[in-house]
């Protein structure tokens, strides 16, 4: 239920209120709007209100219903209107059509996985944070002196959004998302793709004026509205630029309808305030260049118009008449802006100046602006047939482009060539000054104007070269589409049932913390928001050593003191990491994750004495001397020793052993890249039942064998580092045993085709994964741990009864 929740009723619900939303609107307006205008101007609508009603904290959490509220205000008083665009639905269905197709595009990795889910996971951890935001402004609106701090969660709110980070899309996900019982989480990916879906309308209207007509302008709109670099930018969940873009390219179709509006009353202008509003509220103070331009082009238009019809009145007093009225409605509707216009530019300061390429490998290329890349991965290059194929395709959108400008101008379309021309201009201005992050950022934003562009040109092409534009448009189609296929072949999906836990433990628990997460995962701090969390493998962890982002840490790696400050510890389920200290007991046990609490009534660790090599396994023995060294100090002191003794573990690196050639080792991981097979040996100290992890990030399920014999597989899953697969058991005698990993072939499943990674293979006992058994005994006893394999002895204050 939770899946057709998020893919099918909330886009539907989404539809009505920006359809609602943009009726009441256009009837502020005064009824000019094209109807495939109507539910982008519809979202930019509902971006004003959710910032307006969201800005003081008392009224943040009446926005859903505020929301609804004005959507069906909008289909009351536009009913009239609303009964009209039905009847033209029916008759020219294919702006429609082209939304809908975009819509199942976007989102299809998720839509054919069958389960809610995110694309193109851990390729950008910047989601966890979107999240955060979303979820607390709907409950505390911008008041973020309620943000907390002293834990991560708390301290990427204060950092991002404290700081007045634009936040037009979170407002309007949080009012629009809560709506439905269920997780915002499952609502991020349909959120993203109804999103880019809405860009077909705009792109449909400035085709049909381009010349095209029926399904042709239909499909070119679909097209056009899922170029490649737009595509891997939804799927990345980029939702500051996919909340602008359809805002820009409705500014597109303002300039083409200036007729129906500009020489009208100040009302007319009323679409172009919430439209650049809602690009200043979504992706900040930077909107206003494309304001620049539109306002500039609008500025010539409107003095063309006038030199058209010389015996009328100069056009000045009916500009600054809508001027007057556009300045004001667009403050108000992008007020949390306008209000911190300092921090906002601040903000955006930082953002184009900043060196940090976020998560590009290098800087992306210019011709991605064609829309086709026949790789699954925006932030590399094709290579070999790919290469080719993508280099020929993006040479005829450019061309196709080249001709939908020549057709432009020999149908003196003055105001589109010059808006089409001054965002061109302002991508080659902007990038010279930017930085690798911006520059990413202009040509996502540019894409569509050259795929509409382009489209364009097969619409001139058709006037008196019918097979040309069949050609051409066939061509461009088959280069978008299939650079879509392949994103969605690599698309890499994160797994739904270990953050459906995730969620269930930060509402179990929600106030009972602070917690420690010694696992790196940004969706990880919005899931246990709840409960307060911190790892050092995030950015901003209070009290605790950098572990450098992206990274994961091993208990062992942390001071009792810098663990204690801490009630609650959630850990992944594994045999290769630490046990929590002797003051810890565990009160949830998981399928994926352990919770363990701090025992007030426990002796205080006073030191901690690691054993094992947290890289290999997390068990092994103490040297004799270092424990009686620990013991004496013990017993000068008064305390005693407590010890976690587990059963054994035995792990190897999956790099040392024998693996197809396609496949090698990537900073200590075995990257699987083609269908192959890995063969290792493991000694195994005892016979009887051991289980078998695997450390791996797998999208396609890992058939594995001992001696020969098949014993399970490893079933699709990804994670940050550390991932550890839910454990294989197996009965197996003592002495050398070999495992093999075979990974199949490919399939047509999503994210098939993404990357596979195998770090380690591990056996442990029966229980090694659980945290062993606690032992604690007096300082004079400790030659009973000499020889014991232990994950670690401590010194506790207090003595031991008996």
């Amino acid at each position: 239920m939770t899946f057709l929740a998020a893919v099918a009723v909330f886009p539907l619900l989404l539809a009505a209120l920006c359809v609602g939303a943009g009726l009441l609107a256009d009837r502020l307006a005064g009824g000019w709007v094209p109807g495939a205008l109507l539910p982008v101007l519809g979202l930019a609508t509902l971006v004003g209100v959710t910032q307006l009603v969201m800005y003081p904290a008392a009224t943040a959490p009446a926005a859903p219903w505020v929301v609804v509220a004005v959507a069906v205000a909008g289909g009351w008083f536009g009913r009239a209107r609303l009964r009209t665009l039905l009847a033209a639905l029916r008759a020219t269905p294919w702006p429609a059509l082209a939304t809908v197709a975009a819509y199942l595009v976007a989102l299809a990795p998720v839509l054919l996985a069958g389960r809610p889910s995110l694309t193109l996971y851990l390729v950008d951890t910047t989601e966890g944070t979107h999240l955060l935001g979303v979820d607390f402004f709907l409950h505390h609106g911008r008041d973020f002196a309620q943000a907390g701090n002293g834990t991560s969660s708390a301290e990427y709110l204060q950092l991002f959004f404290g700081r007045h980070y634009p936040a037009g899309g979170h407002t309007l996900l949080a009012a629009t998302g809560a709506l439905l019982p269920i997780p915002f989480l499952w609502e991020y990916q349909p959120f993203m793709a109804f999103l880019l879906a809405t860009s077909a309308g705009p792109m449909w209207l400035l085709l049909t004026r381009l010349g095209a007509r029926g399904w042709w302008a239909g499909a070119g709109a679909f097209v056009a509205s899922v170029p490649a670099l737009v595509l891997s930018f939804d799927q990345v969940g980029s939702i500051k630029e996919l909340v602008a873009l359809p805002c820009i390219l409705a500014l597109g179709v303002l300039v083409v309808e200036h007729r129906r509006w500009l020489a009208g009353a100040a009302r007319a202008a009323v679409p172009l305030a919430l439209l650049c509003a809602a690009g200043l509220s979504a992706v900040g103070v930077s909107f206003a260049a494309w304001t620049i331009v539109t306002a500039g082009v609008l500025v010539v238009t409107a003095v063309a118009l006038w030199r058209e019809a010389p015996g009328t009145a100069a056009p000045w007093r009916g500009l600054l008449g809508q001027v007057a009225l556009a300045v004001p409605v667009g403050a108000v509707a992008a007020l949390p802006t306008v209000v911190a216009l300092g921090d906002a530019l601040g903000v955006a300061s930082g953002i184009a100046t900043t060196s940090d390429p976020g998560n590009l490998l290098r800087p992306l290329q210019v011709r991605q602006l064609a829309g086709v890349w026949l790789h699954g991965d925006y932030r590399t290059a094709p290579i070999g047939r790919s290469a080719k194929a993508t280099d020929v395709l993006t040479v005829v959108v450019f061309l196709s482009a080249a001709a939908g400008v020549f057709g432009m101008v020999r149908r003196r379309m003055w105001a589109l060539t010059l808006w089409v021309a001054g965002l061109v201009v302002l991508w080659a201005v902007l990038t010279r000054a930017g930085t690798e992050w911006t520059d990413a950022k202009l040509l996502l934003l540019t894409s569509p104007v050259v795929a509409l562009t382009a489209w364009g040109g097969v619409a001139y092409l058709a006037q008196g070269r019918a097979w040309a534009a069949a050609v051409a448009g066939g061509l461009i189609a088959v280069g978008v589409l299939g650079s879509a296929a392949v994103q969605y072949h690599e698309a890499n999906l994160a797994p739904t049932a270990r953050y459906d836990e995730l969620l269930r433990l930060g509402r179990d628990f929600a106030g009972k913390g602070p917690a420690l997460a010694t696992e790196f995962d940004e969706l990880g701090n919005y899931a246990l928001r709840q409960v307060g969390v911190s790892a050092p493998g995030l950015a901003y962890p209070v009290g605790l050593p950098s572990a450098g982002y992206g990274h994961s840490v091993d208990l062992d790696a942390l001071t009792p003191a810098q663990i204690e400050q801490f009630p609650l510890i959630v850990m992944r389920r594994s045999p290769f990491v630490s046990r929590p200290p002797s003051d810890y007991r565990l009160i949830r046990r998981g399928t994926y994750y352990d919770v363990w609490q701090r025992d007030a009534t426990a002796p205080r660790v006073v030191e901690h004495l690691a054993a094992g090599d947290a890289s290999t396994a997390a068990v092994a023995e103490v040297p004799c001397a270092d424990i009686r060294r620990l013991a004496r100090r013990a017993q000068a002191e008064g305390g005693s020793l407590a010890a976690a003794t587990r059963p054994a573990v035995v792990a190897v690196d999956a790099a040392a052993g024998a693996h197809s050639r396609g496949w090698f080792d990537l900073n200590g991981a075995l990257r699987l890249g083609t269908p192959g097979e890995l063969t290792t040996t493991v000694d195994v100290p005892e016979a009887g039942p051991w289980e078998l992890w695997l450390d791996a990030q797998t999208a396609r399920p890992l058939a594995v064998d001992v001696d020969g014999r098949k014993v399970g597989s490893a079933a699709s899953s990804t994670g940050p580092p550390g991932n550890t697969q839910r454990p294989i058991d197996v009965t197996l005698a003592a002495g050398r045993h070999t495992v093999r990993i075979v990974r199949p072939g490919g399939s047509l499943a999503p994210g098939d085709a993404a990357a596979e990674e195998l770090t380690r293979v591990g056996l442990a006992r029966d229980g090694a994964a659980d945290g062993g058994t606690l032992v604690r005994l007096a300082p004079r006893d400790y030659r009973k741990l000499c020889g014991t394999p232990v994950d670690w002895v401590e010194r506790t204050a207090g003595t031991v009864a008996g």
